[in-house]
C-alpha cells in the first residue's frame, strides 16, 4: 500500500513558514544580475583592472557553501592588439578566484581570453565575447561581491555591451552581459 500526504503549507511551532532546503550539493540560492547598460572604462597595462558595474553580491546562508560565479561579457577592445594578450577573471572582494597554478610573475593571468569575432584588424565594429566561471569557498555568511576584471599587456579603453563606434547601423552591434552567482550547500 502506498501512502500520500497532501498539504498546502507546513508551519513551525512558532507559526513561521517551513522552507525545505535540499541536502549536500544542493542549490540554496541563485542571484542573476543582467547588465544591459552601455559603457566604457580604462584598463591599465599589467594590472587586474576591475570593470565598473560588472558586479553582483550574494549573502551565503551557510559558511561552508561553495559559490559558482559565472560571467558572460560582450563588448569590444579599443585596440585590436590587446585582444591577443589579455585575460578576464573574477575578483571576490578579497581574492582573484579560479586562477591556474603558478599564476605569478609578469604574465597576464585570469580565467579566459575573449573570443575574436573578426580576424582582420578592426577595433571599431567587431565585438568580442567571453564566458568565464569559477568556484569559490568564501567561508562566510556575510555578503560577498564578485566583479569582472581584465588584465592586459597594454593600456586600453574597453567598451561594454557595444562596439567602439556605436553608430546606429547594421554593422555596429550591441549586446548584453550577465553575472550569475549560485550558492551550493556542502
Amino acid at each position: 500500500m502506498t501512502s500520500i500526504i497532501k498539504v498546502d503549507q507546513i508551519q513551525k511551532a512558532d507559526g513561521s513558514s517551513f522552507v525545505f532546503e535540499g541536502g549536500v550539493n544542493s542549490v540554496v540560492q541563485k542571484i542573476v544580475q543582467p547588465i544591459t547598460a552601455l559603457s566604457s572604462c580604462s584598463i591599465t597595462a599589467g594590472a587586474k583592472s576591475l570593470i565598473p558595474d560588472y558586479t553582483a553580491t550574494i549573502t551565503p546562508k551557510y559558511a561552508n557553501s561553495k559559490i559558482l560565479a559565472e560571467i558572460r561579457w560582450m563588448g569590444e577592445f579599443g585596440s585590436q592588439n590587446a585582444i591577443y594578450n589579455s585575460m578576464f577573471g573574477i575578483y571576490n572582494g578579497t581574492d582573484y578566484i579560479g586562477l591556474p597554478d603558478g599564476a605569478s610573475g609578469s604574465r597576464n593571468v585570469g580565467i579566459a581570453t575573449a573570443s575574436i569575432s573578426y580576424e582582420a584588424s578592426d577595433a571599431a565594429t567587431t565585438p568580442e565575447s567571453v564566458y568565464l566561471s569559477a568556484v569559490d569557498t568564501p567561508n562566510t555568511t556575510s555578503p560577498v561581491t564578485y566583479q569582472l576584471y581584465l588584465m592586459s599587456y597594454v593600456s586600453i579603453t574597453l567598451y561594454n555591451n557595444r562596439t567602439v563606434v556605436d553608430t546606429d547601423s547594421g554593422g555596429h552591434e550591441r549586446g548584453s552581459s550577465l553575472i550569475t552567482l549560485t550558492e551550493i550547500r556542502q
